[in-house]
């Protein structure tokens, strides 16, 4: 266990190495966003837990049935998935899972992420977006739009409806976020991190007080944690390889507030 001082904003962030699967550190009605990107079953050397797509369905789902648990009633689920050509409808999939496992589906969000791997040979276009579905536990919860608000580019559209009182509008349901990118796949902290900008947005756009509670039940190299941070919310992550261990430690350095356990 590591534990580090408190910090002002009074945000305290605990990592469990362990399995979402049943997540005991987390008290029922505790939680008010989740913000994740599961394993998006491509066969990697960490996918260990599963060996045949039905298996991965039910993997998760049983994750899934734990969010719901957690969330408060207002409480919000974010889950960032991308299709690959030979399955298509792996997202959807998914969504339909945890829409199975009693969430309501709000709307499903299109992440541009202004970065791609180029796809070779002649029979598929460069693939760009990747979905962000939203998720309510109940119909209790209301979305701060304008906290991820843009500026008008037609500055007359101010004032023109009653919600148009100033320069900012709501985004919408095309976020365009761009991730670091590196030169060799020695450099990547993991193979499939999403910016953190990406979890920011999230926790914006679902919480409204600083004492909301934020998830991450594949926490991967901990990107979802310094959201939290830098959002002066407190967290909590759940990673079931051991080996990205190290990987949190060396990227949560200097977070405040942190702990880090081994389910036992």
């Amino acid at each position: 266990m590591k534990k580090k001082q408190i910090p002002e904003n009074g945000a305290i962030h605990t990592v469990v190495i362990g399995d979402s699967r049943k997540m005991s550190r987390v008290i029922s009605g505790s939680i008010q966003v989740c913000v994740t990107s599961p394993p998006y079953f491509r066969k990697k050397e960490y996918e260990t837990q599963y060996s045949t797509y039905d298996e991965y369905r039910s993997y998760l789902k049983e994750t899934w049935k734990e969010v719901y648990r957690t969330l408060v009633d207002s409480g919000i689920l974010f889950v960032n998935i991308g299709n690959s050509f030979e399955n298509q409808f792996k997202s959807f999939d998914v969504a339909r899972d945890i829409v199975d496992c009693g969430f309501l589906l709000v709307q499903p969000i299109i992440w541009v992420k202004g970065h791609h791997s180029p796809v070779q040979g002649s029979t598929h276009l460069n693939h760009l977006y990747e979905y962000i579905f939203m998720f309510s536990k109940t119909k209790k919860y209301s979305l701060n739009r304008l906290a991820i608000g843009i500026p008008y580019k037609d500055k007359s559209n101010i004032g023109r409806w009653k919600i148009a009182t100033r320069d900012l509008r709501c985004r919408g349901d095309v976020w365009h976020i761009n991730y670091e990118t590196v030169q060799k796949h020695s450099e990547k902290l993991h193979d499939a991190i999403f910016p953190k900008l990406l979890p920011e947005m999230c926790i914006r756009l679902a919480s409204w007080k600083k004492t909301d509670k934020i998830l991450d039940p594949f926490l991967g190299s901990g990107t979802t944690t310094l959201a939290a941070n830098e959002l002066g919310r407190p967290s909590i992550g759940y990673e079931i390889n051991p080996e990205y261990e190290k990987t949190i430690k060396e990227k949560l350095n200097g977070v405040p507030g942190l702990s880090i356990f081994r389910a036992g």
